[in-house]
């Protein structure tokens, strides 16, 4: 008798515990985590002062949907890869596609695009003429670190010579001080930092690399434990995918 009220407790104690557990975990899911990667003029910032072309269309897409949501910057893409791995974060952007990220998370579109250009001092752009002249022996390339810039640079086997940690120093590095031959970076993060730099458009030049979609990576464990609000988070973004955000209004 004894032992059959004991065994009672016990799996009345266990469907507590399993109700509990489930509670907490609809609880971590009732907003939406956004790692966000220091990236000019997309993103900017951090705390209350986080801001950015992209920060500000994304505030109103999720406003106006009715998504919960946080937001939170991280000072790179490979800070926010790791966000998303250790669950920390549920997604983080803007960002272009690559393999790595595809293991972890699901890209979705925005209505944002990337052109990844080439930017070589206007001085020396006859240098760069043909599909291989950023292949020559001793041309030295920079882009920013744990960018898909930097990725798709060391996967065809460029001469990387600087990877920095923010794309402010870059233009300097260029046309300043003679310590790159080229940077490949996304044109609008090229730009914004050489503008805040005091650097002209007149001393550089964009030879366009590829266009990309600028998007969204979705967690996968996300998707597995919160369907239903990525499900709300996914209609918000289809309904935005097809309208203009770039780059001035978001």
């Amino acid at each position: 008798m004894l032992q059959g009220h004991w065994h009672y407790r016990v799996l009345r104690y266990l469907c507590l515990l399993l109700s509990l557990l489930a509670v907490d975990r609809a609880a971590a899911v009732q907003r939406v985590r956004f790692a966000l990667p220091d990236f000019p003029p997309y993103v900017e910032g951090s705390g209350a002062a986080l801001s950015g072309i992209a920060v500000d269309w994304l505030r109103r897409l999720l406003t106006k949907s009715d998504v919960p949501y946080a937001l939170y910057a991280v000072p790179n893409y490979g800070r926010a890869l790791k966000e998303l791995r250790v669950g920390r974060a549920d997604v983080f952007l803007v960002a272009t596609r690559n393999a790595e990220r595809d293991r972890v998370a699901t890209f979705l579109p925005t209505p944002f695009r990337a052109k990844w250009c080439w930017f070589v001092a206007s001085k020396r752009v006859a240098e760069f003429s043909g599909p291989d002249a950023f292949r020559r022996p001793g041309v030295t390339i920079g882009t920013v670190i744990n960018t898909n810039t930097e990725y798709w640079l060391d996967h065809h086997h460029y001469r990387v010579g600087v990877t920095a940690s923010s794309a402010a120093v870059l233009p300097r590095l260029l046309l300043n001080y003679d310590r790159l031959d080229a940077v490949l970076l996304t044109e609008d993060v090229f730009v914004k930092a050489a503008t805040d730099d005091g650097i002209g458009p007149e001393r550089y030049q964009c030879i366009l690399n590829s266009e990309h979609s600028f998007g969204v990576y979705v967690s996968n464990r996300f998707i597995r434990n919160a369907p239903a609000l990525f499900q709300r988070l996914r209609t918000a973004l289809s309904t935005s995918a097809g309208r203009d955000a770039h780059p001035a209004s978001p």
